[in-house]
C-alpha cells in the first residue's frame, strides 16, 4: 500500500504529455490487479475429489494419493503450503491434463505455463522498469490472470529451457519452486515482495536428467510409469473413442443429445477390436499414438458412410484377387440396417494396414529350444 500511495502521489504530479506518465499509471493497474488477498474455497469433500480423479484418468495412482494426502493434511491444519511435484514420465501419459485434473479436484483456479524453449530469465523474473517496454514476468501474469493467490499453477515442459553460458532460467525457479523463499518473491518490475506460497506449482518433465540439480532438488519428482493395456483399453472407452466420434460427427455431443438423429453413435469398436488395436499398431507408454489410430478409423467411417469405400482406393497397388478379399471383409462393418458400423478386430489390417507389432514374440524368441 505504501508503494501504491507513492506512484499515486508521483502520478498526479504528472503531466499526461510526459513519458513516465503512461509507465507510471501502468504499473498502478498492474498493483491493483493482483490477488494480494483474494483467495478461491479449498474442496476438502475427498471422495468428491478422488471420484473426479478417478473419471478423468485411469491410473497414475502416484500421484492421486499424492495430492489427496496434500488435501487431507490442508483439511486439518489449514495453512499448509502447498507441495511442489514434478510429474515425470514419457510422452502422452496425461501429465499436461492432470494438473488441470487435480486444480478441479481442489476448487481451485488453473493456470498452465509452457517453459519450453524459454531461455531469458526475464520472462519468468519481468523486466526492471527503467527498460522501454518493459512488463512483469510470467508468473505474475498467472496470478494476474488468475485472480486468486491459490491457483494451480502448471509449469510445463521444465526441462526444455534452454541454458547457455548467458542465459540460465533455471535458475530462475529456484526461488519461485522453493517453499521457504517463494513467500517473499520479488518481480523485478513489480519490486515488491508477492507471496507465492499460498499456490499450487506442478512441474512436468520427460528427462529429468536435463534439469538443474539444485533446482530438482526443490521438487518432489513422482515418476509415472505409463499404462497398462487394461489401462489404456478403458481411457479409449470412456475417453478417446467417443471425443472421436464426435470430432468426426460419428457421435453427438452430450450438450445436445437430445436433438441427435437416430442411430447415434454412428461407429462402434468391439473390445477384441480394441485390445488388438493397443497391442498390434501402437507401442508407446502413453496413448497419443492410440489417439492417431482411432481418429483414422473414424475417417475411415465417414467415407463408409458416404458410400465411398475400397473401390475409390482400387489403384492401391493390390490384386485383383487381395482387392476382392479385403472388399468382403470390409463389407461386413456396415453400415447395417441404423446406419452403424462395427468394426471388429478381424477388420483393422483391411482398414489401417500390415500390423506394426507383434506383441508376444518376444516370448516365442524366449520359449524353450530357440537358438
Amino acid at each position: 500500500s505504501k508503494i501504491a500511495k507513492r506512484e499515486l502521489k508521483r502520478l498526479k504530479n504528472l503531466q499526461p504529455q510526459h513519458p513516465e506518465y503512461t509507465t507510471t499509471h501502468t504499473y498502478l493497474e498492474l498493483l491493483a490487479a493482483l490477488p494480494w488477498s483474494q483467495s478461491s474455497d479449498d474442496r476438502f469433500d475427498l471422495k468428491t475429489a478422488k471420484a473426479m480423479l478417478d473419471a478423468d484418468h485411469k491410473g497414475l495412482d502416484k500421484v492421486k494419493t499424492r495430492l489427496l494426502e496434500f488435501m487431507a493434511v490442508q483439511k486439518m491444519r489449514g495453512d499448509m503450503k502447498g507441495p511442489i511435484l514434478c510429474l515425470h514420465g514419457p510422452p502422452g501419459i496425461g501429465k499436461t491434463s492432470l494438473g488441470r485434473s487435480i486444480a478441479r479436484a481442489l476448487g481451485r483456479k488453473f493456470y498452465r505455463l509452457a517453459l519450453g524453449g524459454v531461455r531469458d530469465e526475464a520472462e519468468i523474473r519481468g523486466h526492471r522498469r527503467t527498460y522501454i517496454g518493459s512488463m512483469c514476468g510470467s508468473i505474475i501474469q498467472a496470478f494476474q490472470t488468475v485472480g486468486t493467490n491459490n491457483p494451480v499453477i502448471l509449469l510445463d515442459e521444465v526441462d526444455k529451457m534452454t541454458n547457455n553460458s548467458m542465459f540460465n532460467p533455471m535458475a530462475t525457479l529456484l526461488e519461485v519452486l522453493d517453499p521457504e523463499q517463494n513467500s517473499q518473491f520479488k518481480d523485478h518490475y513489480l519490486n515488491t515482495p508477492f507471496d507465492l506460497s499460498r499456490a499450487l506449482f506442478i512441474c512436468t518433465a520427460n528427462d529429468a536428467s536435463l534439469i538443474d540439480r539444485p533446482l530438482l532438488d526443490r521438487m518432489e519428482v513422482v515418476d509415472l510409469s505409463g499404462y497398462t493395456l487394461e489401462e489404456k483399453v478403458g481411457i479409449t472407452e470412456s475417453h478417446l473413442l467417443p471425443k472421436q466420434r464426435r470430432l468426426h460427427a460419428l457421435e453427438s455431443d452430450p450438450a445436445s443429445a437430445k436433438d441427435a438423429p437416430e442411430g447415434y453413435p454412428k461407429l462402434v469398436l468391439t473390445a477384441p477390436a480394441v485390445r488388438t488395436l493397443i497391442m498390434k499398431w501402437t507401442a508407446e507408454s502413453g496413448v497419443r499414438n492410440l489417439e492417431r489410430r482411432l481418429a483414422q478409423i473414424c475417417r475411415w467411417a465417414t467415407l463408409q458412410l458416404q458410400g465411398v469405400g475400397m473401390e475409390f482406393f482400387s489403384g492401391s497397388g493390390q490384386s485383383e484377387r487381395e482387392l476382392s478379399e479385403s472388399q468382403a471383409v470390409v463389407a461386413s462393418c456396415g453400415p447395417n440396417s441404423r446406419g452403424v458400423i462395427t468394426v471388429d478386430a478381424q477388420h483393422l489390417e483391411h482398414i489401417l494396414g500390415p500390423e506394426l507389432f507383434e506383441p508376444d514374440l518376444a516370448e516365442r524368441l524366449l520359449g524353450g529350444g530357440a537358438a
